[in-house]
């Protein structure tokens, strides 16, 4: 049931064809050509993205609003590949002109940045309204990824592992990264770093080379602000209003169950022969003879069905999430007039709106965070 209703409202919020919108700055003709260059590095980011991606990370963040009760994006530059090639030692300034002519036409469709979207749970951001000052990522690697990204790296908790262990280039280390960008008051600068550890041990660590957090962390709009400032309270996933009923449903749907098993498959009380001969002599496939023991007696032990207010009780608790989650969500008929469906699902629609809006803050925040980096670095964006 959890799944069922997830997929049923992932399902009302289309991402696969986004419209990026970009705000005019004034009212001249070169105005609009910018607002018009804008938009169209904002749509022609957001597709390749997508399609370069693993997972689509603006579908993961919507699926992650509505179960998690936040999501999480994060933006970087491909610097291994964007990285020029430079002449060997030994090399011929022809192999080397044909090298980065290779090298040339194999990236120029790549795109110059990539997007990832992280579960909720893996980070922790800086907490207050506003962007974020710093946040901390939290993630298990192989150590076959990190000892060919930094070959300096030494393992230190080596020698706390089994050979086998140690010989395992898919053994997961504990990856720490954080990235930090803030406004220092007392020195009147922005001030900001990145590091990252590997099983503690310091690989990097070093000034913010992107001059922000590229990071996107927002809730899922379904919370509020406790008097604690607790973020439990503002990660509120869409299961939050049925959690009650769903854990109510499994109860009595594990208890129907097992009743069903002791029905179907009656239990065997033997006396005066031991479960192990009794196992041997009767659980037997169809046509197979048994021989009853002449110093002993069976008797099945009889389990009813399940009852009829056992039955009710699960339509009851069915009906309460009907509620919270209209079946009109799902496409199935709820009204009699075509009317009448309209507005149930309209009305029932209303829920997704705050993910919505959060959902498109969030993306927003990240198409400026990458516009930053292609102004930043001079990415190639063709």
């Amino acid at each position: 049931t959890p799944t069922i209703l997830i997929d049923e409202l992932r399902d009302q919020i289309r991402v696969d064809e986004p419209r990026i919108t970009a705000l005019s700055l004034g009212a001249s003709q070169r105005d609009e050509a910018r607002r018009a260059k804008q938009q169209q590095l904002g749509h022609g980011l957001v597709e390749a993205i997508a399609q370069e991606a693993i997972v689509d990370p603006f579908g993961q963040a919507r699926f992650d609003r509505l179960l998690r009760g936040a999501s999480c994006l994060k933006w970087t530059i491909k610097h291994d590949i964007l990285a020029e090639p430079e002449p060997r030692k030994g090399e011929s300034g022809e192999d080397f002109r044909e090298r980065t002519e290779m090298w040339r036409a194999a990236t120029a469709n790549v795109v110059p940045v990539e997007v990832r979207a992280l579960d909720p749970l893996n980070v922790f951001p800086s907490p207050g309204p506003g962007r974020l000052k710093w946040i901390i990522e939290r993630q298990k690697r192989p150590i076959a990824d990190i000892v060919e990204a930094y070959p300096y790296w030494t393992d230190t908790k080596l020698h706390t592992y089994l050979k086998d262990e140690r010989d395992d280039p898919m053994r997961e280390v504990e990856w720490l990264e954080c990235w930090a960008y803030a406004w220092d008051a007392a020195k009147e600068e922005w001030e900001g770093w990145y590091v990252c550890e590997a099983d503690g041990e310091r690989l990097i660590d070093q000034s913010n080379p992107y001059a922000q957090v590229p990071y996107s962390f927002k809730y899922s709009g379904l919370g509020r602000m406790d008097e604690y400032g607790d973020p439990r309270s503002l990660a509120v996933g869409a299961l939050a209003r049925v959690a009650g009923e769903i854990e109510a449903s499994v109860q009595v749907k594990t208890a129907m169950l097992a009743q069903w098993l002791y029905h179907v498959w009656p239990r065997l009380i033997a006396k005066g022969i031991t479960a192990a001969e009794a196992r041997r002599r009767f659980m037997v496939g169809p046509a197979a003879v048994i021989e009853l023991p002449t110093n002993g007696s069976l008797e099945w032990l009889d389990t009813p069905p399940p009852n009829e207010p056992m039955l009710q009780y699960v339509q009851m608790v069915e009906a309460s999430i009907a509620r919270a989650m209209p079946p009109a969500l799902a496409g199935l008929r709820s009204a009699d007039f075509g009317i009448q469906q309209a507005l149930q699902v309209g009305q029932a629609i209303k829920v997704l709106g705050p993910i919505k809006a959060a959902l498109n803050r969030m993306t927003a925040t990240c198409l400026d965070g990458l516009a930053q980096l292609v102004s930043l670095y001079d990415l190639p964006m063709t």
